[in-house]
């Protein structure tokens, strides 16, 4: 793969309300979108029911992207609602479409707590697609 993609995994969980869907929210440095939307691809073929965030850092700018597995899209939980909560958090916005989205970062000192939120709002997200 191109240079120096580290990945640091910040956090991986099995969801209950997701049906143990996984959830794994990760740092990466990045030469640019194209390396973690492989990440991304990768991670979308080898997980069933799975949830990818992953805070990139990309030169002197950081994003926010989303993969999330056809399953779970089936169950509700879209790429973009889940994207755009999460850069909320960092004081930035975002969209995309259901199985890949990408967005903003306000302030790069935030990104662990969006990280840290992702299970709670893909429980929430597969909740109101349950009804």
């Amino acid at each position: 793969s191109g240079g120096g993609g580290g990945v640091d995994v910040g956090v991986e969980e099995t969801l209950e309300p997701g049906g143990g869907a996984l959830y794994r929210g990760s740092r990466m440095r990045a030469m640019d979108a194209d390396d973690v939307r492989a990440r991304g691809d990768a991670f979308r073929e080898e997980t069933d029911r799975g949830v990818l965030v992953v805070a990139a850092e990309m030169g002197d700018s950081h994003a926010l992207f989303v993969f999330v597995s056809d399953a779970l899209i089936h169950d509700g939980v879209r790429a973009g609602d889940l994207v755009r909560e999460l850069a909320r958090m960092t004081g930035a916005g975002g969209g995309g479409r259901p199985h890949m989205a990408q967005g903003g970062v306000g302030d790069p000192a935030r990104l662990d707590d969006a990280l840290k939120a992702g299970p709670a709002q893909v429980g929430a997200l597969v909740a109101k697609g349950a009804k």
